[in-house]
């Protein structure tokens, strides 16, 4: 009869490949345990078995040549359904069996018993079973030998997996460190590595080669040491106090002259930013550089524009606040900020932090604590109080500012209950779209499919010395350097056939004057209702003026943008309407592997773990209802691909921003990959452990070859059991047994066949012996009972029994016999050694006496003397 499938079985296949198990080599681990089941149940074959889709294949087999059978004739598929031992005494009597295959061909089963391979989350995977050629009956401790031998071969297969899984964890580990180290070198910035105490512990390449040293002249040493700042005194004793703020927790960032290789002084926007661990204990400074001679230059020249500069920052669309860090009094407040609580320019610098925050003000004490600890920090939403008292719902990220030696709290306000008009709603897509390229002023066009211009900006126009109609009257490959050309046009062309929505490139335009403009281009096509191609959107981005317009802006949109890509969890925003991304930070893309182009060309199934779409459908159904009550989404532990197709462990939450339409998809990603390693390791030691025990608990107690107790166990029986019968007045006798001829045997027929004797002895002795007698191998070829509560005549009579049992086995080379000792405990005593001496002293007799004889320590016993007694007559 065929087994019917587990209703399971989808799972318990998935559970089985996960442990990579199939068609290995063999493995002695498993042999050891094939073995040993087939010693204890006394059967000529065992095997471990796994129930594969069609076939049921052998990881270890003793006493048998096939490697698999089909599942159909399988016993072990039967055996599955089940979570206890499957036992089959005779399969020639059992109709499920009797026409199975491998009962009336080879092996020819005529006994079956497996003990189901269960993994830890309960699905069966196969069994652990011994089999007979004859028909039979376990023994209940055979029975549960076999299921311990059972939870051994669980044990191997799930450390074996978990070996295989923290292998792959470690390859992905040394990649990901790999990556970071070319990261870290590549950056033109100056970054390095610092221990609290300021001893520099890394430095890129940037920062090597502008100052012309080698990494072996500086690491190692304080940071205010090294050749960068040797001549310069004064900017020494600021590192070193900066350091010392740093460590102890603060972010620390000033301007300094650093000198370059050449002779020449760079002007270097210096940071240091503290890493803390889980504890929030400071363990590394990160010290970071950016050369800001050019901006140095720009302010030279426009240091008598602030009042221009001002002006810049009241026409931003976001409120932007100053606080002074003690009184949280209002220092600085732009037109946006201003308009939306309804103050004018000077009620507003009367105003505290705590009169406009609709929270109260332990809550806007904590908060602001974050900040300051952070350096920077997304307070997400919070509710502000107009000066009418009216309540309005806005976003608001913080920043430490330094502002004339005073800690200067910097606020971005951004309010998410006015809806937007449609210019309004243009002015935010491309206050968006400047965030994205760092604040950067971006040009825009409007492109036919075959290329020509339809409409341009001014930006665009600017950047290419054109006017508009002479612009217009050119198309883009005109314009294009021929070496970009080619990319160009074959990104357009995959736009164009669907297989890519946008796309981004840096690329070379002439201007028409001749220069060559380096510009970053980012394209998207917007289609017509009928869903063929319409136009082409183009952002025109010249890079060189997009380091002065992130100076211009550097106190509100740089700030910002400075916050998000420093942050430790990874982030992007989603447009649910066209499922494309719109922002992305360092964080996300460091974790999935990708490029900024490379991300934004892709969309947010293309880096989602592979989910029946059922549980897809649900899963968005379920993220836009909480988003519609409550804004927010915890989606708990996921997994996203990366760029190379491995699975990162992640824990999502989805934020809806407002934008006057539907919104945008906030997600905020934290790598879970480390947690879930120290998950494993957990569990790989408590298993290591467990394993361990159960081993020192088997070798304390258990003779290894024979099974049986070793002397250890005997010595700690023998006092409890002298304990007992000294104080209750109850009789002890033992019996002291040596194999006759050991020596002989062993040096005729080798050393593994006298351990087969020992083995033998050892199961007849058990066999033979009362249940409450105490059997152990005392050492070589001796073994001890231990009889509690077992007289002089008890204790010849099981001595007999004992000799003679072993004498009537089927001994396959020649016989085997015993010698042995009785001993029986005198009334009072308490020495338990002695009785063993006694009983050594009359084992030491029957050998004296030819052997295969049994003598009583008080005096010499021949068996015919004991035969009398036993028999009532006189000796």
């Amino acid at each position: 009869m065929i087994a019917p499938l587990p209703a399971n079985e989808a799972a318990r296949l998935d559970a089985l490949r996960s442990f990579a198990v199939l068609d290995t080599a063999p493995e002695s681990d498993f042999d050891d345990l094939t073995r040993l089941a087939a010693t204890i149940c006394g059967t000529p074959i065992a095997l471990v078995s796994l129930v594969d889709t069609c076939r049921q294949w052998f990881k270890s087999r003793h006493g048998i040549d096939a490697t698999e059978t089909h599942r159909d004739a399988a016993f072990c598929a039967h055996a599955i359904l089940g979570d206890g031992l499957f036992e089959v005494p005779d399969t020639a009597s059992d109709a499920r069996f009797r026409d199975n295959p491998l009962v009336t061909g080879e092996p020819r089963i005529r006994f079956y018993a497996g003990m189901p391979l269960v993994t830890p989350d309960g699905h069966g995977m196969g069994t652990l079973c011994v089999i007979d050629r004859t028909p039979r009956a376990l023994t209940d401790e055979q029975r549960d030998a076999l299921a311990v031998l059972a939870r051994q071969v669980v044990a191997q297969l799930v450390l074996r997996r978990q070996v295989r899984r923290l292998r792959e964890a470690e390859a992905e580990r040394r990649a990901a460190d790999r990556k970071f180290r070319a990261i870290f070198d590549a950056t033109y910035e100056y970054i390095g590595l610092l221990s609290p105490d300021g001893t520099l512990l890394e430095a890129n390449r940037t920062s090597l080669a502008g100052a012309g040293v080698a990494a072996e002249d500086v690491l190692g040493r304080r940071f205010w040491e090294c050749v960068w700042w040797a001549h310069n005194p004064a900017l020494q004793v600021l590192l070193r106090d900066g350091i010392r703020l740093a460590a102890g927790g603060e972010f620390v960032r000033f301007e300094a002259d650093h000198p370059l290789s050449d002779g020449t002084l760079a002007a270097i926007d210096f940071s240091l930013t503290p890493i803390r661990d889980d504890t929030g204990a400071v363990t590394y400074l990160v010290p970071e550089g950016r050369d800001v001679t050019g901006r140095k230059r720009a302010e030279d020249v426009l240091r008598e524009s602030e009042e221009e500069f001002r002006k810049t920052i009241d026409e931003l669309a976001e409120g932007v606040v100053l606080l002074d860090f003690e009184t949280r009094a209002v220092v600085r407040a732009n037109r946006a900020f201003r308009d939306m609580l309804g103050y004018t320019a000077e009620e507003v610098t009367l105003v505290t932090q705590y009169q406009f925050v609709a929270h109260a003000r332990a809550d806007v004490d904590a908060h602001m604590r974050r900040v300051v600890e952070r350096g920077r920090h997304d307070l997400g939403y919070r509710k502000y109080r107009r000066k009418d008292g009216s309540v309005l719902d806005v976003s608001v990220s913080g920043g430490v500012l330094s502002q004339g030696g005073r800690a200067v709290l910097s606020l971005v306000v951004r309010d998410m209950t006015v809806e937007k008009a449609a210019e309004d709603a243009l002015r935010a897509s491309e206050e968006l779209l400047r965030r994205a390229f760092d604040g950067a002023a971006i040009g825009m066009a409007l492109v036919s499919p075959d290329g020509r211009w339809i409409r341009v900006n001014r930006a665009v126009c600017e950047l290419l010395g054109y006017a508009p109609d002479d612009l217009l009257a050119t198309d883009f490959q005109t314009i294009t350097h021929p070496d970009d050309l080619g990319a160009d046009l074959q990104l357009v062309g995959q736009v164009l056939a669907g297989e890519i929505a946008t796309y981004q490139m840096e690329k070379r335009y002439f201007h028409k004057g001749g220069a060559v403009v380096h510009v970053l281009l980012s394209v998207s096509l917007v289609r017509d209702s009928a869903g063929g191609p319409r136009y082409f959107v183009s952002q025109i981005e010249d890079i060189t003026a997009r380091k002065a317009a992130e100076d211009a802006l550097r106190d509100s949109e740089a700030k910002f943008r400075d916050i998000v890509n420093r942050l430790g969890e990874g982030l992007f925003v989603v447009d649910p309407a066209t499922r494309r991304f719109v922002e992305a930070n360092a964080a996300i893309l460091t974790m999935l592997g990708y490029t900024a182009v490379e991300f934004f060309a892709r969309t947010p199934d293309d880096i989602a773990a592979v989910e029946p779409p059922e549980v897809v459908s649900r899963n968005v159904a379920a993220i836009d209802d909480a988003l519609a009550r409550r804004g927010h989404c915890d989606l708990g532990r996921k997994h996203y691909r990366r760029k190379d197709g491995t699975a990162v462990p992640v824990e999502v939450r989805v934020t809806l921003i407002p934008d006057g339409r539907a919104g945008l998809h906030a997600v905020i990603v934290r790598d879970l990959t480390e947690q879930v390693a120290a998950e494993d390791r957990l569990f790989e030691y408590q298993c290591g452990l467990e394993e361990a025990n159960a081993k020192l608990q088997a070798l304390a107690v258990t003779d290894a070859l024979t099974g049986v107790n070793n002397r250890g166990a005997f010595n700690g029986r023998l006092a409890e059991e002298v304990d007992r019968a000294s104080r209750h007045g109850r009789p002890l006798s033992i019996l002291l047994m040596d194999v006759d001829h050991f020596k002989a045997f062993n040096d005729t027929f080798g050393h593994p066949a006298g351990d087969e004797v020992l083995i033998a002895v050892a199961a007849t002795l058990r066999k033979t012996a009362r249940t409450t007698d105490f059997v152990a191998r005392y050492g070589g070829e001796e073994f001890v009972v231990l009889l509690p509560d077992t007289d002089y005549a008890g204790a010849m009579v099981l001595a007999e029994r004992c000799r003679r049992a072993i004498a009537g086995q089927p001994w396959d080379r020649r016989p085997v016999t015993v010698s042995v000792g009785v001993a029986t405990l005198a009334d009072g005593a308490t020495d338990g050694s002695a009785l063993v001496r006694e009983a050594d002293e009359a084992l030491y007799k029957s050998k004296a006496a030819g052997r295969n004889r049994i003598h009583f320590g008080s005096g010499a016993t021949l068996m015919a003397a004991a035969r009398r007694t036993l028999a009532g007559q006189p000796g």
